[in-house]
């Protein structure tokens, strides 16, 4: 999520700006949410269905993020759903390197 720490990191510069960004933002983090949960249903390896539904998971960051300048759950979400996608993505590094080195 990387495209997401820079825009906590610039999101102060944008300023009186930044409530421009945030419908776009909204709406691209909405677009990857059912476009990645859409591929990932359709997926017939488990890799693909995981690299599909972690796409969505960004897609939630995305969405997240503009409506918590909004809204005082969506503030409460954002953390918590930051944390679900970087346990998810220890585990799915973790089972990787377990498989390649057969552990």
């Amino acid at each position: 999520a990387a495209p997401l720490a820079i825009l906590f990191r610039l999101w102060p510069v944008f300023g009186v700006h930044a409530e421009l960004f945030s419908l776009p933002l909204g709406l691209l983090g909405a677009a990857a949410i059912v476009w990645g949960g859409l591929l990932a249903v359709v997926q017939p390896r488990l890799k693909l269905i995981v690299a599909y539904s972690t796409v969505s998971q960004i897609g939630y960051l995305f969405l997240l993020f503009p409506l918590s300048m909004h809204a005082d759950g969506a503030a409460l979400c954002l953390p918590i759903e930051l944390r679900c996608h970087a346990f998810f993505r220890d585990a799915d590094q973790r089972g990787e390197r377990d498989h390649r080195t057969a552990t």
